[in-house]
């Protein structure tokens, strides 16, 4: 398990397939955070690396949100990342540039796999699987963002 807490609202469900949500995730292992928008397609083909499992066909990501971009709800985004910052004091936004990067031999408890990323060590986010197999389409927005605040 890893010690985070989290939330999913829900900003756009008008069409059945297809669904907006911004996710935020707040670690109990460091006073680290992340938001992301996640547009996600309930009937999404997704190729595995392993041929024999066959292509997955369910619920993906199909564009992920990583900073804050007009015309990607920028301010609720911006909204729930001020909301964290002022209520935990010194938080620190985990860049996706970091949140990705992959460690050799860093084994996370939830996931059978090892090299795991980074992020995967610091928030056990709800994602469709394609968003672990980092088969993610789209990346919009700075990857970097606040990662000068990193140093």
């Amino acid at each position: 398990m890893v010690p985070n807490y989290g939330g999913i609202i829900e900003l756009d469900d008008s069409n059945p397939q297809y669904k907006v949500e911004l996710h935020f995730y707040k670690s109990f292992l460091n006073n680290v955070y992340s938001v992301q928008l996640v547009y996600l397609n309930n009937q999404m083909t997704i190729k595995r690396d392993e041929e024999y499992l066959g292509d997955f066909i369910g619920a993906g990501v199909e564009k992920l949100v990583v900073s804050p971009m007009k015309g990607y709800y920028n301010k609720e985004f911006e909204l729930v990342e001020d909301f964290l910052n002022c209520k935990f004091t010194n938080s620190i936004f985990l860049p996706y540039s970091v949140e990705k990067l992959r460690l050799k031999n860093l084994e996370i408890t939830y996931h059978d796999k090892p090299d795991c990323q980074i992020g995967e060590a610091f928030f056990s986010k709800g994602m469709p699987n394609n968003f672990y197999w980092d088969k993610i389409p789209n990346i919009v927005g700075n990857e970097n963002y606040k990662l000068k605040e990193l140093q």
